[in-house]
């Protein structure tokens, strides 16, 4: 698949044909229909954000359509344009992330990319009268 790759900080971007990530059970492979470019991705390419690893797909805002699941008890989600929650793994508390908590484009692979790899529950049935 195709993507947009940051290799090291004051790098340009560059895109490239990558391997095309498979979900495991709870995952699914979603194909980006749009993608966002945000402030935190800007930070990531001047190598001032905290965690960063290189080479990296960035992009955390996303949706697109489901295109496979990793487990049969996901089935229903194939075929549905979805929207991608981000921020995975909050905790419990409200008011703090988790030291477990990511964000999509470090430190897993982000939305810009022909496909990206998100666990199920963070999908969100993209609202009707959204258009791409």
């Amino acid at each position: 698949m195709k993507a947009i790759v940051l290799a090291a900080a004051d790098q340009p971007l560059v895109f490239k044909e990558v391997d095309q990530p498979v979900p495991g059970p709870g995952e699914a492979l979603v194909k980006i229909k749009a993608a966002a470019l945000n402030r935190r991705d800007y930070w990531i390419t001047i190598g001032k954000y905290a965690g960063i690893k290189y080479p990296t797909i960035l992009g955390s805002d996303g949706a697109g359509i489901v295109a496979e699941v990793g487990s049969n008890a996901d089935r229903h989600w194939i075929g549905r344009e979805v929207i991608i929650n981000p921020g995975h793994d909050w905790g419990d508390d409200p008011n703090f992330q988790s030291d477990n908590f990511k964000i999509l484009g470090l430190p897993v692979d982000g939305t810009f990319a022909e496909y990206v790899k998100v666990p199920v529950q963070y999908l969100y049935a993209k609202p009707e009268h959204l258009t791409w």
